[in-house]
């Protein structure tokens, strides 16, 4: 069943990039501005009751897997180059009636995304309204019990993305291809860290939606980070993860186009206590042109999400 999850944001959100890391006694941690899939797959996975076993752990990811499988009611393929029906598209952000994608901390329409593509692949900077989200920053720490002093290691900077658009509320928006779920809301869950919340409301694909997700083209830009594995220099239609990507555009920035890879976790599994494995990927906000016109996702782990396109028309 194709459906839409919507989270409605009520409180600036948290997702961590990776992990905390930095200096011996200050640290500070890098985040994303829309969910990891890893995030809102396990969001979604609470608000329908799944449940997972220790039975899981007995190897890296299985419990991604799992809940997947779970969720889709169908096999996956986590290693697979790409993927033609996600269990997740997405994520857009969704204000009134009107969707964008981000690029670093901006927003970008939909409605500019020919535009964002073809300034790419010339190289050259986009020119128009971006909207920016507010990072908003606290400090937290640990103190000694006796000592009343801060404990080494562990003062540290906590991010937050506030979504202070018009009209309110903003939304954060993903299709979703679920065996078991139904139109309806869901109540509140808890989305990223520091026991943030969100609401959730599965309902219908509106129209704009389904011509998104039906968009055809050979280039598009990526919603959220495309994994991949290189242990030298990445080759687009070889590398593991990048086999049906013909070649990297890159992204825009204020300076222009730029060709940029990160380190992205792949969160924490409760069920297992521990983190989950650090990959490469390309960001969110990447021109891509596709070397096979039929996925909707690419790279490892596209069977989940990750790597979801927005195709263009060019």
């Amino acid at each position: 069943m194709r459906l839409v999850v919507r989270f409605e944001v009520i409180e600036a959100l948290r997702f961590a990039r990776g992990h905390t890391g930095g200096v011996e006694v200050y640290s500070k941690e890098l985040v994303w501005a829309t969910p990891p899939l890893s995030t809102a797959l396990g969001a979604v996975g609470a608000a329908l009751g799944v449940q997972l076993g220790r039975d899981v752990c007995g190897r890296e990811c299985a419990d991604l897997e799992a809940l997947a499988e779970r969720l889709g009611g169908r096999k996956v393929d986590l290693l697979s180059g790409g993927c033609e029906e996600p269990l997740l598209w997405g994520p857009l952000v969704e204000v009134g009636e009107h969707y964008y994608f981000t690029v670093g901390s901006s927003l970008v329409s939909v409605e500019s995304r020919g535009d964002y593509v073809s300034t790419a692949r010339r190289g050259e900077k986009l020119t128009g309204a971006w909207h920016s989200l507010k990072l908003i920053t606290r400090v937290g720490l640990t103190l000694l019990e006796e000592e009343k002093v801060v404990k080494t290691g562990l003062t540290y900077r906590v991010s937050f993305y506030g979504y202070a658009l018009k009209p309110y509320p903003a939304s954060l928006v993903y299709a979703v291809d679920l065996a078991d779920a139904a139109p309806g809301r869901m109540g509140v869950v808890r989305l990223g860290g520091e026991g943030r919340v969100a609401g959730l409301l599965f309902l219908e694909p509106p129209e704009k939606l389904r011509e998104l997700l039906s968009e055809e083209g050979e280039y598009a830009v990526t919603l959220s980070p495309v994994l991949f594995h290189a242990e030298s220099e990445v080759e687009p239609g070889s590398t593991p993860g990048l086999e049906n990507v013909e070649e990297i555009v890159g992204m825009l920035i204020p300076e222009g186009v730029k060709l940029r890879a990160e380190t992205v976790g792949l969160g924490f599994s409760e069920v297992c206590g521990r983190r989950r494995p650090l990959l490469q990927a390309l960001p969110p906000g990447t021109v891509l042109k596709l070397s096979s016109g039929s996925l909707r996702a690419v790279g490892l782990f596209s069977c989940l999400g990750y790597g979801s396109l927005l195709k263009v028309r060019t």
